[in-house]
């Protein structure tokens, strides 16, 4: 297992053994943890992980299948798990084309149909649909 730093050189994880064993099978985020985060994409993408039940442990095995599948080097695989543990727990956004990988390459969902719905200033409603191919 290695040890993350950040760039001012603090230790983010101490290891990773430190989530391996979640004596509790504790899951990556909570409700609360949903409720209280502002982003839309990160607040979607932690729903779905609470709703789909990840814990950390599940998420790190899932992570490293995919690394495994596609051959990356060992070095590039933690680099990655690395960056996306990072933003995932220790941010609060993440980018469209993390979302995307998450959900497509860790999850292995397919994105079919994106909807938004807004509400002007004058209190109408919009709804965009687009449908998607991934």
């Amino acid at each position: 297992m290695s040890i993350i730093y950040n760039k001012e050189g603090k230790n983010i994880f101490k290891s990773y053994e430190m989530y391996e064993d979640n004596k509790e099978n504790k899951l990556m985020f909570n409700k609360k943890d949903v409720e209280n985060t502002n982003h839309v994409l990160t607040k979607m993408l932690r729903h779905i992980l609470y709703s789909k039940k990840i814990t950390l442990k599940k998420f790190i095995e899932m992570h490293d299948r995919y690394m495994r599948e596609i051959n990356a080097s060992s070095k590039d695989a933690n680099y990655k798990k690395g960056n996306l543990l990072k933003a995932l727990l220790k941010k609060d956004e993440i980018t469209i084309k993390m979302f995307e990988y998450v959900l497509i390459n860790i999850l292995r969902m397919n994105i079919t149909k994106m909807t938004y719905e807004f509400v002007d200033e004058n209190g109408n409603e919009e709804k965009y649909t687009i449908n998607c191919s991934f």
